[in-house]
């Protein structure tokens, strides 16, 4: 459910509310994440659909979400745009910005901060014996 405070405007094309955490209306934002979003809208010239911005850890373990997610810190969206000629675009655009990550997961466009990942010995796989 939408939180009725986050209605604001933050550019042209994005409001706050799309951002937020929809379990509690909470809502971060990376700054370099919205400024490559807001290019990316721009440039391409047709609506992005944000399914998914800021989660709360409790949002993020309802949906699935990775324990050491980015929604977290707000530095990753999920998109949806459509047709498939500006969901093709944006995915030109993105991936010429070299702060981001964009991975086409499907359904979805998945665009997250470069250099804010889990720390390596998080994901490090031990050595066998």
């Amino acid at each position: 459910m939408k939180s009725h405070r986050n209605l604001v405007p933050l550019s042209e094309y994005f409001s706050l509310d799309e951002f937020e955490s929809p379990d509690t209306g909470q809502v971060m934002i990376d700054g370099v994440l919205f400024a490559a979003l807001d290019d990316c809208r721009r440039a391409i010239a047709w609506r992005i659909e944000v399914t998914s911005g800021y989660r709360t850890a409790a949002h993020n373990r309802a949906v699935g979400g990775k324990p050491h997610s980015l929604h977290l810190i707000g530095a990753a969206a999920d998109l949806v745009i459509s047709p498939a000629d500006r969901r093709d675009a944006a995915i030109a655009f993105l991936r010429r910005v070299p702060a981001v990550l964009v991975m086409d997961v499907g359904d979805h466009l998945h665009v997250e901060v470069r250099g804010l990942g889990v720390p390596a010995e998080l994901v490090a796989v031990p050595a066998e014996a």
